[in-house]
């Protein structure tokens, strides 16, 4: 018998995330803590969408909890569908149009602004590679 998941075996998980940009276009991303899944790559910032949020809703707060900014004027730019090992992950991203605060590493291993050059020298989880293209 084949055990090899399937799309619909596995549990989907819903991610919002954010795609800033300051006054110079450089692009704003978070490195994952080390240890955890996908450890020390680097991606757009966002979390886990909790029962009873907006995919808006989700990001306003993850990027508070994780970078402390607050964030708004929230378009849709991009979403991802990717089949990891032991999940799906869709993941909706937005262009956060305007944004208050200082980035800082408050949930993350390390934020950075990062000129659009010098994104394919980094290293990403493999369901970030659709937004890099898309983005360059």
């Amino acid at each position: 018998m084949d055990k090899t998941p399937t799309l619909t075996s596995l549990p989907l998980l819903l991610v919002a995330a954010g795609l800033i940009q300051d006054e110079r276009g450089r692009v704003l991303l978070s490195r994952r803590k080390p240890g955890g899944p996908l450890g020390l790559l680097w991606e757009f910032p966002g979390g886990k969408v909790e029962g009873g949020e907006s995919p808006e809703q989700a990001l306003v707060r993850e990027m508070m909890e994780e970078v402390g900014l607050a964030v708004s004027q929230l378009a849709p730019w991009a979403f991802v569908s990717h089949a990891y090992e032991d999940f799906h992950l869709l993941m909706v991203v937005f262009r956060c149009g305007h944004f208050e605060g200082v980035a800082k590493p408050l949930d993350v291993h390390d934020v950075g602004w990062f000129d659009l050059p010098e994104l394919s020298s980094l290293s990403f989880p493999p369901a970030d590679l659709p937004l890099l293209d898309k983005l360059l």
